[in-house]
């Protein structure tokens, strides 16, 4: 029996366990376990092996087939080659050989192809009505095979040509609407241009037939007279002449403006050929006529004259006026005005005549 250790004071000490050293470093961790291994995700069949798939599938279907089709005839020679068969039996080996057929047959390919081909000629037929009939979204539709992926494809590029043949017909539309205003601009300056005295800016000999044939039409309607003034510049040929036709252009000119701008806003002035003016003064009476052309000839005897070898120019005016119905023909209206218009030249010129003074002269 093991003797227990004494103490000095004679009793039996109790057996502790030895202390921990100071600061002693704590035992390392045990290492973990490694982790187990992360099997690989299953390959994604790709567009290509899909494809693959059902290349291999369609020939294995075939292959069935063939080799149905060829087993039945062999059995079918056999039979019929190691005895005299009947009608019935050679019957009932053709009904076999084609059930087989008929059993063996790749029908996965052929109603596959089939489907393919159906919905190939629908997706046709609704690219044909795309855009005119029937939305771009249309053609979308779910799924991911050979005929949903040749919609997309189909939808980009119509969606593309639609935004191609938008964008060509909006520039078409914005060049059809800057022709026509350039085309109506350029109609207006030809208008202008061929009515339109060069040298005085006023009417031509044109626009006074056109607008003399209106305004009797229009006064008669309104129940209105409607004056004529011709007006002669006095003295014209001398300062062609002596002076030059830089000057007599100038004169011409001058009266121009003053008669573009003394005249009245419904009335029309023209320059019908030389140095001989007419005015159009519908709603006038002859003696308003008469002031309107004194008043233009005060304007005119105005302008400045620093030639001394021509005498200053003057205007010779007739008037003539019609009341509603009293003249049809406008030419006989004018011819009134230019009779007028030579008395003023026979009485001295620089003056103003009226046809009923004419005629109450006669």
């Amino acid at each position: 029996m093991p003797q227990q250790p004494i103490n000095p004071a004679g009793g039996p000490t109790a057996q502790k366990d030895p202390p921990d050293p100071p600061d002693a470093p704590a035992p390392p961790a045990p290492p973990l376990p490694p982790a187990p291994p992360v099997p690989p995700a299953p390959p994604v069949p790709t567009q290509a092996a899909a494809g693959n798939q059902v290349e291999l599938s369609h020939f294995f279907w075939a292959f069935a087939g063939l080799i149905g089709m060829v087993v039945t005839g062999l059995l079918t020679v056999t039979d019929r080659f190691g005895h005299r068969s009947n009608v019935t039996e050679l019957t009932v080996a053709v009904l076999l050989g084609v059930m087989t057929m008929i059993a063996f047959a790749p029908w996965k390919a052929i109603l596959g192809g089939t489907r393919q081909r159906r919905e190939i000629r629908d997706l046709t037929d609704q690219v044909r009505r795309t855009g005119h009939q029937e939305p771009l979204r249309t053609l979308l539709r779910d799924g991911d095979d050979e005929i949903q992926r040749l919609r997309r494809a189909i939808h980009d590029r119509l969606s593309e040509a639609t935004a191609h043949r938008l964008e060509a017909g909006h520039l078409r539309r914005t060049m059809t609407d800057s022709i026509r205003r350039e085309t109506g601009r350029a109609t207006g300056r030809l208008q202008k241009e061929v009515h339109t005295d060069v040298l005085t800016g006023i009417g031509n000999r044109r626009a006074l037939t056109q607008h003399l044939g209106q305004m009797l039409k229009e006064s008669r309607r309104r129940r209105e007279p409607l004056t004529v003034m011709v007006i002669d510049v006095d003295r014209f040929k001398p300062i062609n002449d002596r002076l030059g036709h830089a000057v007599g252009d100038e004169c011409l000119a001058c009266l121009g403006r003053i008669l573009g701008d003394g005249v009245r806003g419904d009335d029309r002035a023209f320059r019908v050929g030389g140095d001989e003016f007419v005015v159009l003064m519908p709603g006038v009476s002859t003696d308003v006529g008469v002031q309107i052309g004194q008043r233009l000839g005060k304007l005119y005897s105005q302008i400045v004259w620093p030639h001394t070898a021509a005498p200053r120019p003057t205007l010779s005016m007739g008037v003539a006026s019609a009341g509603p119905g009293q003249i049809e023909d406008p030419q006989e209206l004018l011819r009134r005005a230019d009779m007028a218009m030579y008395a003023s030249k026979r009485q001295g010129r620089a003056r103003i005549t009226t046809y009923q003074e004419i005629r109450e002269a006669a």
